[in-house]
């Protein structure tokens, strides 16, 4: 269907206003068509229309059975729309299935520990590891799991470690172990993860917790030129709402 390849082109380009366009003056000639419904959902939900992208969604499970996508995105709505038991159910049908692309397990993961099922959560980010042991994300997030679940400190470091000696430039995992060594008493331990953060990297942050973290560790270290491109940074996101989430604190 040449409408919904053009719907898709323009949903990947970031251009959801265009692709809902499409969509729906394609939707009045076919109603009935799943894909139009599911990929209307998918777009919704990129916009952040919760409620419109779950009846989306909902609406073409009646039609065809949804991607793998779709299945995941309608957890993360319902979860969102305080329906977490039947998220999980879908979270659920999703874990036995094969071929369930690597991104997605790690957003379902994250759908599983917004619906207070972190044991799942770290289940998928081991399935991820077991299937692609460079993907850097799942080691990571495992950790942020693993302590959700109140599991010894040192397993969620060996976790961080692990995302942090395949991926060495991506700041949070550093800011998220720095914190980590703090919490535990480590403070030289804390000071050198954090020492190792490049200027640059330090504008890459948008978390204001791991940013008040790093201010008390490099208060600590003396490192007062640190602290004030952590302020600076802080100043930049003023106004904006950055949480600690998967990918930020341990």
């Amino acid at each position: 269907m040449r409408a919904l390849e053009s719907a898709v082109n323009l949903f990947r380009g970031g251009l959801y206003d265009e692709a809902l366009l499409v969509l729906e003056s394609n939707m009045t000639a076919e109603p009935d068509c799943g894909r139009l419904w599911e990929l209307r959902g998918l777009v919704l939900r990129a916009q952040g229309n919760i409620s419109l992208a779950c009846d989306s969604l909902e609406h073409a499970t009646l039609l065809r059975p949804l991607s793998h996508s779709g299945q995941v995105t309608l957890a993360d709505c319902l979860t969102r729309l305080g329906r977490p038991q039947v998220a999980l159910c879908i979270a659920e049908h999703v874990m036995t299935l094969k071929s369930v692309d690597c991104s997605l397990l790690v957003y379902l993961a994250q759908v599983c520990d917004s619906a207070q099922r972190p044991d799942l959560s770290v289940k998928l980010c081991e399935r991820v590891n077991e299937r692609l042991p460079q993907f850097h994300p799942a080691h990571y997030d495992r950790g942020f799991y693993l302590g959700r679940l109140g599991r010894p400190l040192e397993e969620i470091e060996a976790a961080a470690r692990q995302a942090i000696a395949i991926a060495p430039d991506v700041a949070n995992y550093r800011v998220g172990l720095a914190s980590l060594l703090w919490q535990r008493g480590d403070f030289d331990g804390a000071c050198c993860e954090a020492a190792q953060l490049s200027p640059s990297q330090l504008q890459q942050l948008t978390c204001e917790c791991c940013l008040r973290r790093l201010i008390k560790i490099f208060w600590s270290a003396n490192a007062f030129g640190r602290c004030q491109a952590c302020v600076e940074r802080l100043e930049e996101l003023a106004g904006d709402s950055h949480s600690a989430d998967p990918g930020c604190c341990l």
